[in-house]
């Protein structure tokens, strides 16, 4: 099942009236649905993706881009197939980035989007709470164009993400998102010899960030005391044995242009180590699952991929019994 067990604490910031309630300006009567936005970063720059689900005429881009000029991200907005990529609002980014350099803490790649408010999910460990308590204090007392509240702090949900009790709350379902659960199996010296040999620790990690670079940051629970391989590593919580890695790796590169891109949508994951395989859980949007699951081929006929033993173990609406 989807864990939460890596990082056990999280906060919810909204951001009101960020983006325009309403696109089609033939259905302008109409409110944006609910959903999400992604964020990734290629190479230094913060990208926020949305798959809209439909294409936009030329008067509509422009509304869009008005709306985006306010904060910042009007020049280099992109709209391809449906898909809407633009920088990160300038007077986010060094919130974002404050955050991401807490060992231990991370702004969850999933932006909640209700409306035209934007909530921003941040996940971290119980050690570094007054770290990440401060910089949110500082950040709601600053003033700018747009108004922002704390909507929540405290431990993440039972079973799913806290935000998606969120989008619960707003009148949505579970039901629309779908779990896919991958399996590698390891083979020869694959745990030795990939990804500095990170592999050779049993536990859970989540990414960091999902970058397109040449290392991976890996926020790690172990299950033994010491990390395994030659990696780059901090000690976020020792009596948890709770670790961020830095990795020689492409993966999440990789993962960001033959999935994240084409797809643009929510990508929940947590990753399971044990000594033969590891076990990725996924949670993404139902309606667009079957090009999640295009991309996630295309990710495995890479040819750093070419030579795993990867395959689906299962997948279905979330709550079904598959999962």
């Amino acid at each position: 099942m989807f864990s939460l067990e890596t990082l056990g604490k999280c906060a919810v910031i909204v951001i009101h009236d960020l983006l325009p309630r309403k696109l089609k300006t033939s259905e302008m009567n109409s409110n944006q649905k609910d959903g999400f936005l992604f964020l990734a970063q290629d190479g230094e720059k913060l990208i926020v993706h949305e798959n809209l689900g439909y294409d936009l005429t030329g008067i509509e881009i422009e509304h869009l881009r008005k709306s985006v000029y306010t904060w910042g991200g009007g020049d280099d907005m992109v709209v391809r197939n449906g898909v809407v990529e633009m920088g990160l609002p300038s007077f986010l980014e060094p919130f974002v980035r404050e955050i991401n350099s807490i060992p231990g803490c991370r702004i969850s790649p999933n932006l909640l989007r209700a409306g035209g408010d934007v909530y921003l999910y941040i996940e971290y460990d119980g050690s570094v709470e007054g770290k990440v308590s401060g910089a949110v204090m500082n950040f709601l007392s600053q003033e700018f164009l747009f108004e922002k509240d704390l909507v929540y702090m405290g431990k993440q949900g039972s079973e799913v993400p806290k935000i998606l009790d969120m989008y619960v709350a707003l009148g949505n379902k579970l039901s629309d998102l779908f779990m896919v659960t991958t399996v590698w199996e390891f083979r020869d010296d694959q745990q030795k010899n990939q990804s500095d040999g990170i592999f050779q620790n049993r536990g859970t990690y989540v990414p960091k960030a999902f970058v397109n670079g040449s290392t991976d940051r890996l926020v790690f629970r172990v299950e033994n005391t010491e990390i395994l391989g030659g990696t780059t590593h901090n000690v976020v919580d020792r009596n948890r044995n709770l670790f961020e890695i830095e990795v020689k790796s492409r993966f999440f590169s990789d993962f960001y242009n033959n999935i994240v891109r084409p797809y643009s949508g929510p990508i929940f994951c947590h990753m399971e180590v044990t000594g033969e395989s590891q076990k990725t859980y996924y949670l993404v949007e139902k309606n667009r699952h079957s090009q999640f699951i295009k991309g996630l081929k295309n990710h495995w006929a890479d040819d750093a991929r070419s030579n795993h033993i990867n395959y689906i173990q299962s997948a279905g609406e979330l709550g079904s019994e598959t999962n």
